[in-house]
């Protein structure tokens, strides 16, 4: 990292992934590099996503299970001598997954429901049974993790 001074704890950085909304999963392709952005969810240590069985990305995975995985969280752009932006960003490198076992599938996707749309819970059950056999929960278990940000020198966002 060019500017060490904004480098943050892996503790910190894993606070601002477990707290967003989206990230971008980067994948290598024989085409050169792929960036989606996904909803996410965090359970035990690991992060998670779904998806349809096929397309780029499970093409992409399939020859070469290395990822990484961005997540933006608060952004400010602001003028004080000059133009800049306060931030805070988390960077994962690892490795992805399938998740094959169908309770654990069922249980992940009932949480990724509970993260996006608490309100709907109650049809969670009935949607994820409908298209269970045509979803695909993938698992990035994170191996390295970065965080970076330029704060606010009073600590405040407005």
């Amino acid at each position: 990292m060019r500017r060490s001074d904004r480098a943050m704890s892996c503790t910190w950085a894993w606070q601002v992934i477990q707290g967003g909304e989206y990230g971008v999963l980067s994948l290598e392709t024989p085409e050169g590099p792929y960036g989606i952005p996904l909803s996410y969810l965090v359970d035990g240590g690991k992060i998670y996503f779904h998806c349809a069985k096929e397309g780029r990305k499970i093409a992409a995975l399939t020859q070469n299970p290395k990822a990484s995985f961005v997540v933006v969280g608060r952004t400010q752009p602001v003028y004080t001598d000059n133009f800049t932006t306060y931030f805070e960003s988390a960077m994962v490198h690892g490795f992805v997954t399938e998740v094959t076992e169908p309770e654990e599938k069922k249980r992940l996707l009932k949480l990724l429901a509970a993260k996006y749309l608490p309100e709907q819970l109650q049809q969670a059950d009935q949607a994820i049974a409908h298209s269970l056999t045509r979803t695909m929960v993938l698992c990035l278990e994170p191996s390295e993790i970065s965080g970076k940000a330029k704060l606010p020198r009073d600590g405040s966002w407005d």
